[in-house]
């Protein structure tokens, strides 16, 4: 996703995108962001400024995608992430 989104509302859902690249802005105007969906698109990472700028995220849905493992940050830096 190569846009920037600002967003109020804490649940942001994305699932059959197509979505396969997450640009590292994507995720700066998300502060508040509680609850993401990115289900069934062709993701293989996630950018690592995400667990800095999503630390309210309680939330995090990735099934059936192209992700062969989660990166650490994902345990450090969302201490908050309940459901994964």
């Amino acid at each position: 996703i190569g846009i920037q989104v600002s967003l109020v509302a804490p649940v942001l859902i994305l699932n059959e995108n197509k979505i396969s690249t997450i640009d590292e802005g994507f995720f700066v105007n998300l502060q508040n962001l509680v609850k993401l969906e990115l289900n069934k698109n062709e993701i293989k990472s996630l950018p690592m400024n995400m667990g800095l700028a999503c630390k309210m995220m309680k939330s995090l849905s990735l099934n059936n995608n192209k992700l062969t493992r989660l990166p650490n940050f994902v345990a450090i830096f969302l201490p908050s992430l309940e459901v994964l």
